[in-house]
């Protein structure tokens, strides 16, 4: 392997700020949702400080990868970049608390320009504070991976929107809000949502923000993984075709928002903002693919995949709304956890553990692994499609099948994590086998719990249509712990796989005797 020169330039801050800016925004909004249930009730004297001590926190343990030469420059704009994403939730602050009734018509508040300014710079002092806190902590051991530790994070964001949209659907609030990309004929980002709105609606409007929050950290990391090593005419035309893109289809989206009732915009406008994305992402695959090294071309062309899949998915959310189609929103849950499984085998890809694999020789026992990882992903699709299916079509028949195939597929989850953690070889203690031992036993773990909050659920599933609160977290904690179980499998998936391949090229180049 080629090694890094070592000198004295400094890192570049760009990936810090990103990587830990989104990290540290997944935190703080995971901690909003939870302080905000209406069924919690807390005052905000109680939540903000909540608040503000878990983004103090994150930002301080992220820090931790980052120089201590460049620690408090690196502060300063990742809390810049999780102040701009935290504005999606501070809009809720800046509309009359009257709104919540679903009145479009309250004006913003006076100072609301400035309240976002403010937020804007607040959230940079937390930055530099946080990075003051352990501005002489020694730097953690490790390569700074930013893009691979970004591709976790936009991989761990998708974790509280499958929550929250599982919540969702086992409340039955899933038409708590009748319009789509509006919220009661109002801006989305700027609705008052918080305990003062009605539970389902809160629930309904926190799954459609944290879509933002998980769309925004793919464009990011789709962006970032299609620009590194490229020229700088590529670059230029990668962000012509995106700004087209994006231009396009805010066109739409505005014109469809303001289009009067049974239009052609107001009937089609989704629709054509859809096929622009999509038609915006191919040419820019195309375009990005054309000139790009060969060991760099999946991870461009499946991350521009990926961000084409989160558009459908929000699109598909919308007509699900507006249509009151049950199969679109059976398929909108297949393909949110289908989702959270190709990121964590983006991440996986882009680990520093898996980079180290090339030319690497001695593994024994891959092609065993690689059968049952293989294996245990194909079963956990199948088991999550007639997961979907019972939830949103109850029917004895999908249930029974549901509950006799949990048992092969935690068998094969199990042999899958036994495979993993099998490999032998004198690279026994490789980063990459490490880190498929590891995985294997995570798997082994949450397939163990999931078993048994299957059991639990079924158990007190009562009525199907009933949302008392203690079978809904039964419910969703099971489809939860499912979701995490394919995301960890899928990770496994790749690194068992390239475990497999370098063994095998290995095993090729030594000449015969």
């Amino acid at each position: 392997m080629t090694t890094l020169s070592n000198d004295s330039r400094p890192e570049p801050v760009c990936g810090p700020v990103l990587a830990n800016g989104f990290a540290a925004a997944v935190a703080l909004w995971t901690a909003w949702f939870f302080t905000h249930l209406p069924w919690v009730g807390l005052p905000e004297a109680v939540s903000v400080p909540c608040l503000v001590a878990v983004w103090m926190g994150a930002s301080s343990l992220l820090s931790l990868r980052v120089p201590p030469e460049a620690r408090l420059k690196a502060g300063a704009g990742a809390g810049l970049v999780t102040a701009l994403l935290g504005l999606a939730i501070v809009g809720s602050k800046l509309r009359p608390a009257q709104a919540v009734a679903g009145s479009p018509e309250a004006e913003l508040v006076p100072q609301a320009w400035m309240i976002s300014l403010a937020f804007l710079g607040a959230g940079a002092v937390v930055g530099v504070l946080a990075s003051a806190m352990v501005l002489k902590a020694a730097r953690r051991e490790g390569p700074a991976n930013w893009l691979g530790r970004l591709a976790i994070w936009v991989t761990v964001s998708v974790a509280p929107l499958i929550f929250v949209g599982g919540l969702v659907t086992s409340t039955n609030s899933g038409l708590a809000v009748p319009d789509w990309p509006n919220t009661f004929g109002t801006n989305m980002f700027l609705y008052p949502i918080g305990p003062r709105a009605p539970g389902g609606v809160f629930l309904e409007h926190s799954h459609r923000l944290f879509g933002t929050l998980a769309g925004t950290g793919l464009l990011v990391l789709a962006v970032w993984a299609s620009l590194r090593g490229t020229t700088s005419a590529l670059k230029g035309r990668f962000f012509v075709v995106f700004g087209v893109t994006l231009v396009g289809v805010v066109a739409m989206l505005g014109l469809r928002v303001s289009a009067t009732e049974g239009s052609f915009a107001a009937r089609w406008g989704s629709e054509l903002a859809l096929g622009l994305t999509l038609a915006g992402v191919g040419v820019a695959t195309g375009v990005v693919v054309s000139r790009t090294q060969p060991g760099d071309r999946w991870t461009r062309v499946w991350s521009l995949v990926l961000l084409a899949v989160i558009v459908i998915q929000g699109y598909m959310g919308g007509m699900r709304v507006e249509a009151k189609n049950q199969v679109l929103a059976m398929v909108h849950g297949v393909a949110a956890q289908a989702l959270l499984g190709g990121l964590a085998m983006l991440a996986a890809y882009l680990s520093t553990a898996y980079s180290t694999l090339p030319g690497v020789r001695g593994f024994e026992r891959t092609r065993r692994a690689r059968l049952l990882v293989t294996a245990a992903m194909h079963s956990l699709l199948l088991q999550l499609v007639l997961g979907a299916w019972y939830r949103h079509f109850p029917s004895p028949h999908v249930l029974w099948t549901h509950v006799v195939f949990s048992v092969m597929v935690s068998i094969a989850a199990m042999l899958a994590g036994f495979g993993a953690g099998g490999i032998r070889g004198e690279d026994a203690a490789h980063p990459a086998a490490r880190r498929a031992a590891k995985l294997g036993v995570a798997v082994g773990v949450v397939v163990a719990v999931q078993f048994i909050l299957g059991w639990i659920a079924f158990m007190a599933r009562g009525d199907s249509e009933s949302a008392d609160p203690v079978r809904a977290l039964l419910r969703t904690a099971h489809q939860a712990n499912g979701a995490l179980l394919i995301g960890l499998t899928a990770g496994l998936f790749v690194l068992v796989r390239g475990i497999h391949r370098a063994a095998r090229v290995a095993g090729e180049a030594i000449p015969p005797q």
